[in-house]
């Protein structure tokens, strides 16, 4: 009896979506030699849709970025100037050089990098 009261709950439960809030930021991109100021609910406001993909970056994370750059490309084809995608180091630790050189390496150009 308690499988059958549990399958249900366990059910119900996993359907259950809570509403999250974007954490608003203000920061510096990886604009050479002049960085651009990006403020992301700024952004948002102006009608932007924004796409970010945190990295390492790794060999791992290039499939899923290089998959989401390629979908913000074509919405992008056909919404210019509404669709943005954004690189940004998971833990902040790694310069704009690499991170730069790392998303042209793997077929990301022309991306904001943070």
């Amino acid at each position: 009896m308690k499988r059958l009261l549990l399958i249900p709950i366990l059910f119900l439960l996993s359907n259950v979506t809570i509403a999250q809030t974007a954490v608003d930021f203000t920061v510096n991109d990886c604009t050479s030699p002049t960085p651009v100021s990006h403020h992301l609910f700024a952004e948002l406001d102006a009608g932007k849709i924004i796409v970010i993909a945190f990295v390492m970056p790794c060999g791992s994370c290039i499939g899923p970025s290089l998959s989401a750059f390629n979908t913000v490309t074509g919405y992008a084809t056909s919404n210019p100037g509404k669709v943005v995608f954004y690189i940004a180091d998971d833990m902040g630790n790694t310069s704009c050089t690499s991170l730069n050189s790392w998303s042209a390496a793997n077929g990301m150009s022309h991306v904001t990098c943070f």
